[in-house]
C-alpha cells in the first residue's frame, strides 16, 4: 500500500512537470511571436526612417531650386525687357528638354 501511494505520488509529480512544461512552452512560443513581430516592426520603422530622410532631402533640393528660378526672375525683371524676352525663351528651352 505505501508503494502504491508512492506510485500515485510520483505520477501526480510528473502531470504537474507536464503541465509546467507545456505552460513553458506556451510562454516560449509567446515570447518568440513577440520578438519577431517587434523585430519586423522595428526594421519596417528604420525603412520609414530612411524614406523620410529621402523626401526630406528631396524637398530640401525644391526649395533650392524654387529659390534660384525666383533669384533669376528678379534679376531678368531689373534688367527690363530685352532681359525678360531673353528669359522666356529661356525658359520655353528648358521645358522642351
Amino acid at each position: 500500500m505505501f508503494y502504491r501511494i508512492i506510485f500515485q505520488d510520483i505520477k501526480y509529480s510528473n502531470f504537474i512537470n507536464r503541465e509546467k512544461q507545456t505552460q513553458f512552452q506556451r510562454l516560449q512560443n509567446h515570447l518568440h511571436q513577440n520578438t519577431d513581430l517587434v523585430t519586423r516592426e522595428n526594421q519596417v520603422l528604420r525603412e520609414f526612417r530612411k524614406e523620410l530622410d529621402m523626401l526630406v532631402q528631396e524637398r530640401m533640393s525644391h526649395i533650392e531650386e524654387l529659390r534660384l528660378i525666383h533669384a533669376d526672375i528678379n534679376i531678368v525683371c531689373s534688367g527690363g525687357k530685352k532681359n525678360f524676352v531673353y528669359f522666356i525663351s529661356f525658359i520655353r528651352r528648358w521645358k522642351q528638354q
